[in-house]
């Protein structure tokens, strides 16, 4: 009964302290945002909290079946088999801190006409190149599993100037389908899965 409430202390102060950070954006509205002929690629508000229900939603199911497996394992080893899928719910409370921050961290413009794409970062310097002759190569990494209507995932691009790692919560804004049916139209990305799409 000891170790099952350490667990269920320790499961709420994650959660308690992720939602704390998560409810403290300040997001951008759903309006489009333009400087000159670029146009901001954001995410809005709306969406993230959309998302993060539903990722709260899904770590919710991920604590009750650790619980479950945690207080009736012992008697029946059988439940054991909900343990890793108790640990990846309750890991895309992580995947989604780690999106949202890379989405915070970079503001991303594009330009229609010239097909152009300037990236400002927080931590890295500015990259600007063009879809047509300075993309390399693009793939989009995504999770394994689609849970609640939920899937985390990214573009990653190889360009002349460096590398760009665009997430989904940016690409699922409307505003943003110049930029995505560009890069359809010029690239066939290749598809990669992974348990957990850390950016």
């Amino acid at each position: 009964m000891f170790k099952f409430l350490i667990i269920l202390g320790l499961i709420g102060l994650v959660i308690y302290f992720v939602s704390r950070k998560l409810s403290g954006l300040t997001g951008s509205s759903s309006g489009a945002i333009r400087k000159g002929q670029f146009q901001l690629m954001h995410t809005p508000t709306a969406l993230i909290t959309k998302v993060s229900k539903k990722t709260f939603v899904n770590v919710g199911i991920g604590v009750i079946l650790l619980l479950i497996v945690v207080l009736l394992a012992v008697k029946i080893k059988i439940l054991l088999f909900l343990l890793p899928i108790s640990f990846y719910m309750i890991g895309q409370l992580f995947v989604l801190t780690n999106h949202v921050k890379a989405t915070r961290n970079q503001q991303i413009w594009f330009d229609p006409q010239q097909e152009e794409v300037i990236v400002e970062s927080l931590n890295k310097q500015t990259i600007r190149f063009k879809l047509q002759t300075d993309v390399k190569a693009v793939q989009q990494i995504e999770a394994v599993q689609h849970t609640n209507g939920v899937v985390f995932g990214y573009y990653r691009m190889k360009t002349t100037a460096g590398i760009v790692e665009i997430p989904y919560l940016v690409m699922k804004n409307d505003a943003v389908y110049p930029f995505a049916n560009a890069v359809h139209k010029h690239f066939s990305p290749s598809l990669q899965k992974r348990l957990f799409p850390i950016i």
